[in-house]
């Protein structure tokens, strides 16, 4: 297969500098979370390998300040980070595969989640 998507469910949570010192329990269960939904979607994958692209849509709950600005923290790399860091193994082998990043965070009424797409960079050395 040369691309995986799957959708996470749950508030996305960001990588912090104070993760690596002393992980927050929440982030460690959004990482699970991310891991657990790849591997009940997809079962036993074999990582890709190679460049890669991936692509990220973190869908956040909207709440009044982000109606009136338009945008409010987690820091989209942050963000970026995180779930990058829970697919290193899983869906790839190590994050430095990754060339190409196109992230968005959107603020939506519902259910928040974090979708991700990861695809093999054809011709691309």
């Amino acid at each position: 297969m040369n691309s995986y998507t799957v959708a996470v469910p749950g508030v996305p949570k960001p990588w912090s500098v104070n993760i690596r010192r002393s992980a927050p329990p929440a982030f460690l269960v959004y990482q699970g979370e991310i891991q657990g939904a790849i591997r009940a979607k997809l079962g036993a994958i074999v990582p890709l390998t190679g460049p890669l692209e991936l692509t990220i849509t973190f869908v956040l709950p909207l709440t009044r300040t982000a109606k009136r600005m338009g945008y409010v923290t987690p820091d989209l790399t942050n963000l970026v980070k995180a779930a990058e860091d829970a697919c290193q193994g899983i869906l790839f082998e190590n994050d430095s595969q990754i060339i190409k990043v196109t992230a968005l965070k959107r603020y939506l009424l519902g259910d928040p989640c974090t979708i991700i797409t990861v695809r093999m960079m054809e011709g691309v050395r």
